[in-house]
């Protein structure tokens, strides 16, 4: 099972693997992995223009923004809500959780 945590702002966490099929055949682990991987890279990209500051682990990614700067909050919503259809669609392999 895939758990993912979100504060609502810009800190995720995830942990676990879907187990709907074996490793590099899971359909729901490669889709919340490319979702991850792409909020990483879009907080990179953030830090990168100097709209903050990127932490980014494995298990979790938070972003420290500037005042007033960056699309760093609207990146995480994005993702968060492909994560939630994706946990809509296979309730069995993956849960998200609202922290705020």
């Amino acid at each position: 099972m895939i758990y993912a945590i979100y504060n609502g702002k810009t800190d995720m966490r995830m942990t676990g693997h879907a187990g709907y099929a074996e490793k590099g055949q899971d359909i729901v682990c490669a889709a919340a992995s490319m979702l991850w991987y792409t909020l990483a890279e879009g907080m990179r990209e953030q830090e990168r223009m100097g709209h903050g500051t990127a932490d980014i682990e494995s298990d979790e990614i938070a972003f420290l923004p500037a005042d007033g700067c960056g699309d760093a909050a609207l990146i995480f919503r994005t993702i968060w809500k492909g994560l939630e259809r994706l946990a809509e669609a296979y309730e069995e392999y993956i849960r998200c959780e609202m922290q705020e």
